[in-house]
Parts: C-alpha cells; sequence; structure tokens
C-alpha cells in the first residue's frame, strides 16, 4: 500500500488538507496501467491483470478518485460499455506517472505490525470516530483482519496510558491524556521523520525506519511544521539556559516541540495540574516564554499557558549537562536518594565506588531531569540499551533492582532506557575505581548520547591507553571546541565530515575488539598496573582457609585500586564536623508542634550566621506547601529550603526532641531527631551531605544522638563520620 503525495504544483494537496488520502499498492498499479494506455480500459480487462474481484476494483476505482480530487484534479472518466480512462491535463499525467513509477522501487505492503502503527495513527489524526469498514478500506484488508489488529493496537496503546473505546452506531475512537498522545507520536517521530543520531544532516528528516508509507503518512501530519525553525528556536533556547544538550536530548526537545505544534493546530491541548506550574520559577520557563511568542508570529496561533509549562517540562527533562534544582523541598530529598542508590549499588558489586564524587555529580546530573522526562511521559531513547543489557547484564539488573528508592519517591517506574544510562554512570565508576590513566595525546570524545555514555567511553580509553581527554562533546559542539583546543584525535560515536589534520577514529560507545585494537595501532597502551585480584587470592588459598571470598575481593580491590585515585571534585568541600559547631547543638528540646521543632532548628542557623530569618520562614512555608516530605527517615527530619530563600553558608544544625512530635508522615513519623540544613548552591554542601547519610544509615550512632545528653559526645560522632 502506498500513501501519495505529490509536490511541485500549488494545487497538489494543500497543506492545509485534514483527510487521510491513501492510494494502495494495487490501487497505484491500476492509476499507473490508465495512464500509460491511450484507449479506455475496461473494470474486466483491469480484473483479470490484478487477479481481483470485479467489486474489488470498483472499489479501487473510487480510491483513485478520492486521491486525484484530493490533488486537484479530475476524476477518471467512466463510460458504460467503453470503459475507465484519465482525462486530465498532459502535466499531471506526467507528474503521475514520475511519482507512481518513481515509488515502484519501494514496497508499499505493511507488515501486521506496520498496519497496527497505521491504526492508531489514524485514530491519533482523526478529529471524530472511526468505523472498522473504513480502517478496512483505506488499510485495504478484510474487517475480520482489521478487528485482530485492534486487538493489538488496544495492547500497544495500554503502555501509554490510551485506549480505543467503541460507542454503537458512531464506532471507535482513541481516549486518553493529551500528554500520552503526545509521548507516542514523539516516539514515532523519531522513529520514522526525524532520526537524533545526525541532527546536522538532512537526512535527518527521514527517521531511522525504512518504512516509507509510514514515514509519507508522518510527513502529512507534520506538514505545516517547519523543523528548521524549531531547531534553531530549540539552539537559542540552548544558549539562553546556559546548557549543552546531547544530541539525542536535543532532538528530544525539537520532536517535543513539533509535536505540541501539531496538535495545538488540531486544536488538542494540554492540561496541567497545579504541581506542574511550580516549573515558572524556573529560567527553562522564563526562556520557553520569550521564545514562544516568536514561535506564535510565525505560525499566527496562540499558545496557552499550559503549552508554554509542557515546552519548559521537555526543556527539563532533556537538560543533562546542567543540574535543575527541582520544586521547593526536593532538591535536598534527591541528592539523598541519589546517596542511597549509590550505597545499595554498591552493597551488591565487589568495587567500591561508595565515595566517588564524580558518580554522585554525574547521578544527580542525569536523575535531576529525568524525574521530569518520567513526570511528564517524556521518553529519553538509550540508542545502545541493547549493547548495555548484553555487555553489562549483571549490573544493569543490580542498578535496576537499587533504583526503588526513587520510584517510590516518584511515584513512577523507571523504563529500562534510563535504567540503561544510569548503568552507563555506575560502570564508569567501577571502570575507574580499577584503572588508572597517564597524560599523553589531547584527545576529543564525540558521542551523541549524552554525558553517562561520554563518560564511560572516556574512561575505558583513559583506562587502557595514555591519553589527555581534553572535551567530550556533542557532535553539534565539536566545532567550537576545535576552534579553542589543539587536539591530536578524534574518537566518535557518529560520523564526522569536514575535519581538516586530524586522525578521526569510529568506536562503538562500549569499545569492542576491533575498537580496541586500532586504538592500540595508535596510542600507547597505559603504564598503570592493575593488581590480578583472581590470580592474588590463588595464592592466598594456598595458605590460608577463605572464610568470606566476596568480602576478601572487595578488601583487596580498596587495598590496591582505591589509592590510584585522587578525586579531584570532593578535596576541597566540607566536611560534616566543618559545618557543625556546640552554638548548633541543641538536646532535649521542647516543642508543642512540628512547626515550633523546625523554627528552633533555623533559629540555631541564624545565630551563626549560616541564614537570614526569613530562611527559617521558608523552610516552614516549604513544608506546608509540600507535605512532610521532610521527614527523610524514622524519627528523623530535615528541613531547608532554597539557597536563594536566605541561606548564607553551608550550615547543619541538630536538635533532639523531649517528645517525639508528629510531622504528617505516615510512615515515618514521630520525629525524635531534627536536623536542619541549609546550603549556597548545589555542589559545596555534597560531600558533608554523603556524610551525614551514612551517618545517618548507622542505626546505633543515631540512638547515641537521640539520647545523649552531652554535647561533646554528639560532635565526637560528628568527627568519626567525617573522615
Amino acid at each position: 500500500m502506498v500513501y501519495l503525495k505529490i509536490k511541485g504544483s500549488v494545487n497538489f494537496l494543500l497543506r492545509k488538507e485534514v483527510s487521510i488520502i491513501f492510494l494502495y499498492d494495487r490501487a497505484a498499479q491500476i492509476l499507473l496501467y490508465l495512464l500509460n494506455s491511450n484507449v479506455p480500459r475496461t473494470i474486466s480487462q483491469i480484473q483479470k491483470l490484478l487477479m481481483v474481484s470485479n467489486r474489488t476494483v470498483r472499489y479501487d476505482l473510487d480510491n483513485i478518485d478520492n486521491f486525484l480530487v484530493a490533488n486537484g484534479m479530475n476524476k477518471l472518466q467512466r463510460k458504460p460499455r467503453v470503459g475507465v480512462s484519465f482525462m486530465g491535463e498532459a502535466e499531471d499525467r506526467k507528474k503521475l506517472k514520475e511519482v507512481l513509477v518513481g515509488a515502484e522501487k519501494y514496497d508499499f505492503v505493511f507488515s501486521p505490525d506496520e498496519r497496527i502503527i497505521m491504526i492508531i495513527l489514524a485514530f491519533i489524526d482523526a478529529d471524530d470516530y472511526i468505523t472498522t469498514e473504513e480502517l478496512s478500506q483505506k488499510l485495504g484488508v478484510s474487517q475480520s483482519t482489521i478487528n485482530n489488529d485492534l486487538k493489538k493496537a488496544r495492547r500497544a496503546l495500554e503502555e501509554y496510558g490510551l485506549n480505543i473505546v467503541f460507542r454503537q452506531r458512531h464506532g471507535l475512537k482513541l481516549v486518553g491524556e493529551e500528554r500520552h498522545i503526545r509521548k507516542l507520536l514523539v516516539e514515532l517521530w523519531t522513529e520514522y521523520v526525524y532520526d537524533y543520531s545526525d541532527v546536522k544532516s538532512k537526512s535527518h528528516k527521514h527517521g531511522k525506519s525504512n518504512s516509507f508509507g509510514i514515514r509519507k503518512y508522518m510527513d502529512r501530519l507534520i506538514d505545516d511544521i517547519d523543523i528548521p525553525f524549531i531547531e534553531n528556536i530549540v539552539n537559542i533556547m540552548e544558549k539562553k539556559i546556559g546548557v549543552d544538550y546531547s544530541d539525542v536530548a536535543y532532538a528530544n526537545i525539537v520532536a517535543h516541540i513539533c509535536v505540541s505544534l501539531m496538535r495545538i493546530n488540531k486544536g488538542r491541548y494540554i492540561d496541567l495540574n497545579l504541581e506542574d506550574k511550580n516549573m515558572v520559577q524556573t529560567r527553562e520557563y522564563t526562556v520557553a516564554k520569550d521564545l514562544i511568542e516568536i514561535v506564535e508570529g510565525y505560525y499566527n496561533i496562540k499558545i496557552i499557558e499550559d503549552e508554554i509549562i509542557y515546552i519548559t517540562a521537555c526543556l527539563l527533562g532533556g537538560n543533562l549537562s546542567s543540574i535543575y534544582e527541582n520544586s521547593k523541598g526536593e532538591w535536598i530529598h534527591i541528592q539523598l536518594l541519589v546517596k542511597e542508590v549509590i550505597e545499595l549499588v554498591n552493597s551488591k558489586i565487589i568495587s567500591d565506588i561508595g565515595q566517588d564524587w564524580k558518580l554522585y555529580n554525574s547521578l544527580l546530573e542525569h536523575i535531576k531531569p529525568m524525574i521530569n522526562r518520567l513526570k511528564y511521559g517524556i521518553k529519553l531513547e538509550n540508542p545502545i540499551l541493547k549493547s548495555i543489557k548484553e555487555d553489562y547484564e549483571e549490573l544493569f539488573q543490580i542498578v535496576k533492582e537499587s533504583v526503588y528508592p526513587i520510584e517510590e519517591f516518584i511515584g513512577k517506574k523507571i523504563n529500562d532506557d534510563e535504567i540503561g544510562y544510569l548503568t552507563i554512570h555506575f560502570g564508569a565508576a567501577i571502570e575507574r575505581e580499577r584503572f588508572s590513566g597517564i597524560v599523553l595525546p589531547r584527545v576529543v570524545i564525540v558521542c551523541n548520547t549524552g554525558i553517562g555514555t561520554s563518560e564511560l567511553l572516556s574512561v575505558q580509553i583513559q583506562s587502557m591507553f595514555e591519553v589527555s581527554i581534553v572535551a567530550v562533546v556533542s557532535k553539534r559542539k565539536l566545532e567550537e571546541i576545535l576552534d579553542r583546543e589543539d587536539i591530536d584525535v578524534i574518537i566518535s560515536t557518529v560520523p564526522i565530515e569536514n575535519v581538516k589534520g586530524i586522525k578521526v577514529i569510529y568506536v562503538s560507545p562500549i569499545l569492542s575488539e576491533d575498537n580496541i585494537k586500532e586504538l592500540n595501532g595508535i596510542f600507547l597502551k597505559s603504564s598503570g598496573k592493575r593488581v590480578e585480584i583472581d590470580g592474588l587470592i590463588s595464592v592466598i588459598e594456598r595458605s590460608c582457609t577463605i572464610n568470606d571470598r566476596h568480602q576478601l575481593e572487595k578488601d583487596l580491590y580498596n587495598i590496591f585500586n582505591l589509592k590510584m585515585l585522587k578525586n579531584e571534585d570532593g578535596d576541597d568541600k566540607p566536611v560534616l564536623k566543618d559545618i557543625i559547631s556546640k552554638e548548633t547543638i541543641k538536646l532535649n528540646v521542647e516543642a508543642k508542634n512540628w512547626e515550633e521543632a523546625v523554627r528552633i532548628g533555623g533559629e540555631l542557623l541564624v545565630k551563626v550566621g549560616a541564614a537570614e530569618e526569613r530562611y527559617v520562614d521558608s523552610m516552614i512555608e516549604a513544608v506546608k506547601e509540600i507535605g512532610p516530605y521532610i521527614v527523610i527517615l524514622e524519627g528523623v527530619a530535615m528541613p531547608h529550603a532554597r539557597p536563594e530563600e536566605g541561606a548564607l553558608e553551608i550550615g547543619m544544625s541538630i536538635i533532639t526532641l523531649k517528645e517525639p512530635i508528629e510531622f504528617g508522615n505516615k510512615e515515618n513519623d514521630p520525629v525524635k531527631l531534627v536536623i536542619s540544613f541549609c546550603a549556597v548552591d548545589s555542589e559545596s554542601h555534597l560531600k558533608a551531605l554523603s556524610q551525614l547519610m551514612v551517618l545517618l544509615e548507622d542505626e546505633e550512632a543515631i540512638d547515641r544522638i537521640v539520647n545523649s545528653i552531652d554535647v561533646d559526645e554528639i560532635l565526637e560522632i560528628i568527627d568519626k563520620f567525617s573522615k
């Protein structure tokens, strides 16, 4: 089957055309047969040529008429006892033949799976109900086949929270939230229209799939959308926000905006709840709102506030290169969750990555926008997911089992694409823990999938060869780096054009044996020595009985590998004992309610000059607005506010309550320990916060603090966890 849209004349299939006009493969053959004939052809002749029934031929002729009219031409001429002929202009005949002959190289017979997609697209595009008979005619299959296809379509749509419902005497209709429909459309867009793997090339308009018929249909759906214009808008947004989107994230944002405009043109608007509107406080919203005015003028449409917020969510969800501070009160909680996930993964592997600050920061950079993606149904496709599952099979499962604290926090399951990205971060940390690299040639790494994949590739190369990784960039940013830096070699996972005088090596994100062999021919092997743990254990076994092999392996890795790594990201950050003093500790405090307890803890921060008075008010307001999220563990509350709400320096206060107090958190009430906290940015407090998390996981230490009557004893405990 083929859907043809003839270009080259304004009379053909106007851009504002809404109806779906299909020209099936069989109908295309009939039309070409008539175009090549100088005399009318009877239905009987056509029937024998195609070996179908008279009824089928008549249906195909009707379909051809619809197609011709939609393209501004006359219907076929049908004369009883004479036959059927094309009576259009010679120029029309010529253009039709060019299109039909050119299309013959494609196979337009849809596979069953492609037919499901066409059915789903028809429902998405429809303004009203659709009957099975209409679908049967449009797709050229029987109604029983359509009924079977509808069952499969419903199952596919369930994954997106959508459904096809039936209404007597009306037909079938797609129902579900607009954001879910857009999520599905974006996935189809990147599959059939917009290929993220080469965002600089015109070829990206063709998508990744070879299904010509579906792509043509998708082309019609987005015919009014000027993709280069939207790309330019996203480029401006990127610069104004001050971020560097990966190529995948960039294409994902472009796709979401284009799909949004397509749906707005059809009068389909997003409907957001009150909580979503917290995003108006972000810089992404400010930038989006300004640039949307340009889009409104370009398309002569009005974009409502909820749509601007939705686009803001897309920007936040695509930001893999800078940390977005989520809504009020959440940011500290997310940092604690990241630390918890690291500890969960660390407890299940041999390597010790618990104190890897680069891992901590990179996970924060990924997880904060990930929360927005999951919340708004924005899928960031992971193009190397299959390789990750194969090469890091065990680690992938460990990460998948360890992210439940984040899933519980957001109330949604984390999909495999995101798990794959997280696995890359953990894999890179394990590589760092095991190897050391030495500086030599200046290398830039180009990768289109984002920070995690690039980081893993960087660590693999540094661990095996004597190189200096000058930068890790997306393809779009390569020219900027080459203008600023002297580069010896470019290692890329994507094709690169017009790079003169610099050697380019193409590799997979996870280095293959062939990749390593090629790199071996260019770089010196790293002189960093790795201890062969298995061999060492074999030697130990000759003289000793090993009671716990797993623990021995971990201890040996700690001894031989951790000493090779210095953590430049965390060395200059204050530790826990630096931000807690006698003046910020108060024991056996009497408080009437949670609000008074929070205020007492906050006043200690004000007293030592760590915060302004308004910061205390903001801590209380945050709880009232969002709820008792501050009760982070059983019996432990950690009130805080955002840095700009009055924080002057990093500070922490500890108060124990004489009588436990209910904060309104069913799982973790009542509270006996209140740790008030303030930070001036999103990074400088991370080391101290990480040490606090380790302390909070130690039940014995918490019991000592809660029951202590001596401030010096508290300081001793703090000192112990500040190493």
